[in-house]
């Protein structure tokens, strides 16, 4: 069980890091060059998931993955 709950912690830190990425790259003023004509950053958006796909139905593509957590996470408490 406390292999559980190391892994609960590791994914929730990975989303807060994500999210605040997500939250600070939002503030930038345009392209940032990391490494001239090599590396830059520049903020996009995918309205689906990989590719765009369920574009069309973003409920879907938020209610599956959630799905897929809950089923994952009732395997995981069956160990």
């Amino acid at each position: 069980m406390k292999l559980v709950w190391k892994r609960l912690w590791i994914a929730l830190t990975v989303i807060a890091l994500d999210r605040v990425s997500k939250a600070l790259s939002l503030g930038l003023k345009g392209p940032v060059t990391l490494i001239p004509g090599v590396a830059g950053l520049r903020l996009t958006f995918n309205r689906g998931v990989a590719f765009s796909f369920l574009s069309g139905a973003p409920w879907l593509a938020t209610a599956l993955p959630l799905a897929v957590l809950v089923f994952g996470g009732f395997l995981l408490s069956r160990v």
